[in-house]
């Protein structure tokens, strides 16, 4: 391509958001598939909940606005770091998975929930077991649910988890 061509499609980004809860680097981010709200996986072992449309002034000037968001959420099952996650695409539940093995399944709270609130233990839905090793990556097509794991394996799971493991492949 033109050298000159390229220079006068130079795109400047400016942040918007900024998030600042997490204890440790950020691993994965998702957002949902039609509101406002992103989660987030940390090396911290938590998934955090954003919701952008809840977000205070940070700093202005007169070029930039940032915005620093506060979680009103933080789901805890993990016990070692967050890789990935994935949401159903009807918004309800999303799935995570860590260097533990395990993938969690979650409900999703309202995104106008109160951070003070106490914990809901019916946010966590279920935690599937089956890979040996750190689930890398999650994806949802449909009502299927699939992974891939440092176990050398894929599986396919049920994403309405009436009969939560369909298949194997190694």
């Amino acid at each position: 391509t033109n050298t000159n061509e390229s220079s006068e499609f130079k795109r400047t980004w400016n942040i918007k958001y900024v998030l600042r809860s997490h204890l440790d680097g950020i691993r994965c981010a998702t957002f949902h598939p039609f509101e406002s709200v992103v989660i987030t996986g940390s090396e911290d072992r938590t998934l955090k909940l954003w919701n952008l449309e809840k977000s205070a002034l940070l700093k202005k000037s007169t070029t930039t606005t940032t915005q620093d968001l506060e979680p009103v959420y933080t789901f805890r099952q993990h016990t070692a770091p967050v890789l990935c996650t994935a949401i159903h695409p009807y918004g309800e539940q999303f799935y995570s998975g860590g260097l533990d093995s395990i993938i969690a399944v979650w409900n999703i709270p309202n995104s106008e929930v109160d951070p003070y609130d106490a914990y809901d233990s019916s946010v966590l839905y279920k935690v599937l077991n089956g890979h040996t090793d750190a689930v890398w990556q999650l994806a949802v097509a449909g009502q299927k649910l699939l992974s891939c794991s440092a176990d050398g394996s894929v599986r396919l799971w049920d994403a309405n988890l009436h009969q939560p493991l369909l298949s194997t492949f190694n």
